[in-house]
């Protein structure tokens, strides 16, 4: 379903017709500039899904005229927007809409690719929910993350009495309500390895799989980046918005994206620093990496390749490398390539230190990836829409190697827990 409006830019008097799509979301908003004078434009769409009503909202201009008859004139500028799919900026075309021009492109795959837009939306709808029970589980409150878990999970197979049973309990609600953006079958591959990979460790070099085992703990630097990480997740439901676009092309082959399809709440602002956390986080993940393939490969975990250029000396060392150098101190991938764009510093670098540049109005990101001292010249640039699809990827990784956190939880649960049982070598969880 569709609804069509008039509006004038309240700052150039510009004519824009816009043609608003229908999620599965009862407040929609929508941003984009004007292509006149590059002032942003907000709608806003909320929908009475009982009483079949909705009601449309502009700020940054005046609504002439809504829901009219499906025929723009030719001369205004013209937006086609819809939250699932990318945004069309260009001119009118009676009929084609965004998800009549995505569906040409999903094919076979668009019954699977709204399948996942409805499990997203599941936990959207759950998402004050979702994020109560990671708060209950961080801070300890046992009680209450039994109560309120308990309300997604089976019971009988969740009894959730001991340490570990939350914290089984925790990641298969996790895993439950963010299949709608991950890969649940990469995730359950990932997960099968990293045990089988975990377990032999544990057979082959117990002594030295536990003294690293009791490092991270000691050092709390399992349980700070378990919460870090946790807390990823409801920020990545706030703003649901922007992935699902991104989503869009992980069922699509589309190298060369129209350089018109673009998102429908283009605020840049708001989600550069999610990308960034999630850069860190996985940075600091790969700490756990390396000392699982340090001790796989030479049985300590603090031991690097010798042969491999300007090798770190220790996991310290490692861990205040760059997050792009670091695949290359590590022997054996068990787990998988990282995505090139995933890791890529010049952009998260640039990002970090304020060298970008942002058009909403063409939706492009220049960043200024060398310290050039005052001038800033040598950059490069992509699409909002290409940032969008990094920063999925990078949660996905994020949301992969959390699992190598509870695993290292559940060998410390079963395991060690009993000989460093005090609260202060504990933590909470």
């Amino acid at each position: 379903m569709n609804t069509n409006v008039i509006l004038k830019c309240q700052y150039c008097d510009d004519i824009i017709h816009a043609r608003v799509g229908f999620s599965n979301q009862e407040k929609q908003i929508f941003r984009f500039a004007c292509r006149k004078c590059t002032s942003p434009i907000i709608i806003q769409l909320d929908l009475d899904f009982k009483q079949i009503s909705f009601k449309v909202s502009i700020d940054g201009g005046n609504l002439l005229s809504e829901n009219g008859p499906d025929c723009f004139d030719q001369s205004n500028q013209f937006v086609d927007l819809h939250l699932d799919y990318p945004t069309y900026y260009g001119e009118y075309q009676m009929g084609l809409t965004p998800f009549i021009r995505a569906s040409q492109k999903l094919k076979e795959n668009l019954l699977l690719y709204e399948s996942c837009l409805g499990k997203l939306q599941l936990a959207v709808n759950e998402k004050e929910n979702i994020k109560a029970i990671i708060r209950f589980y961080l801070t300890g409150n046992h009680v209450l993350f039994k109560k309120n878990v308990r309300e997604y999970l089976d019971e009988k197979g969740f009894p959730c009495e001991k340490r570990i049973d939350i914290n089984r309990a925790l990641y298969q609600l996790l895993e439950i309500f963010f299949m709608g953006l991950t890969d649940p079958p990469s995730n359950a591959e990932f997960v099968v390895s990293v045990t089988k990979k975990l377990s032999d460790l544990h057979k082959g070099s117990e002594k030295e799989f536990g003294l690293f085992l009791h490092q991270m703990m000691d050092t709390d630097f399992l349980k700070n980046l378990q919460k870090d990480c946790l807390e990823i997740y409801g920020r990545v439901l706030d703003l649901n918005e922007i992935f699902r676009p991104a989503l869009y092309y992980s069922f699509v082959e589309d190298d060369n994206k129209e350089t018109s399809l673009r998102i429908a709440n283009s605020d840049f602002s708001k989600h550069k620093d999610l990308f960034n956390d999630i850069s860190e986080i996985i940075s600091r993940q790969m700490s756990l990496i390396a000392g699982i393939n340090n001790i796989d490969k030479r049985g300590k975990c603090n031991l690097f390749n010798s042969n491999t250029r300007n090798y770190p000396s220790n996991l310290d060392e490692f861990a205040n490398r760059s997050f792009g150098n670091k695949s290359n101190y590590i022997d054996d991938m068990f787990w998988g390539e990282i995505a090139t764009n995933v890791t890529k510093n010049r952009l998260r670098n640039a990002i970090a230190h304020y060298k970008i540049e942002y058009t909403e109005a063409s939706q492009e990101i220049e960043y200024y990836f060398k310290p050039e001292g005052l001038k800033q010249q040598e950059h490069e640039k992509i699409t909002f829409m290409d940032f969008t699809i990094i920063l999925l990827d990078s949660f996905r990784w994020l949301h992969k190697f959390n699992h190598i956190i509870k695993m290292f939880y559940v060998f410390w649960f079963l395991k060690y827990e009993q000989s460093r049982n005090s609260p202060s070598r504990r933590g909470k969880i």
